[in-house]
């Protein structure tokens, strides 16, 4: 926060990477109330987190089709002024090794109580496994072909669409959805 507080919010402003926000440690809902003002855009996408030896393993989703609370890291970002969304696709594969002692060496802006987020999500991927609503790290499908590519990313539109509509919007400029469909057929 340090970084962003120090930089001229006329010239600077944040693309938040949600998913990517869980492989630094930290927790989404609390950077999305901490920097919704300074956000000028979004990559959106949800997450499943596997626990592994080391720390975490991180696989995405569609959005609604993961652990994240899409209603409330949205209505913080809407209140925050941010009007416009997009859906990020791709397989990136990354792991948080909060197992590492070291690792904390590199990330010294993470806190006790983001990490402990994590745990908590961790236990809801492992619960969703548990009652068949993800597939386990093994079964993990690494390389979905296009119809499933093309489906998760509708899923993701309708399901952020439906977010979005639910939550009041005080403004006469509506929130808006940008996609991109890279690698669909």
């Amino acid at each position: 926060h340090a970084l962003v507080q120090s930089l001229d919010p006329a010239v600077f402003g944040i693309g938040l990477d949600v998913p990517n926000l869980v492989v630094r440690g930290e927790d989404p809902v609390e950077v999305a109330g901490a920097l919704g003002t300074g956000v000028h855009m979004t990559h959106l996408e949800d997450v499943v987190l596997f626990p592994v030896p080391h720390g975490y393993r991180r696989r995405l989703r569609a959005i609604g089709e993961g652990i994240l609370d899409w209603e409330v890291i949205l209505s913080l970002l809407v209140r925050s002024g941010v009007r416009d969304f997009s859906i990020e696709q791709h397989r990136g594969k990354f792991d948080t090794p909060v197992f590492d002692r070291s690792w904390f060496d590199h990330e010294p802006h993470l806190r006790a109580a983001g990490v402990g987020q994590l745990a908590r999500l961790g236990v809801l991927t492992h619960d969703g496994v548990t009652r068949g609503l993800f597939p386990t790290l093994d079964d993990w499908d690494e390389e979905p072909g296009p119809a499933e590519r093309r489906r998760q990313l509708l899923h993701s539109a309708a399901t952020l669409r439906s977010h979005l509509t639910s939550i009041r919007v005080g403004t006469n400029k509506p929130a808006s959805l940008l996609s991109g469909e890279e690698g669909l057929s």
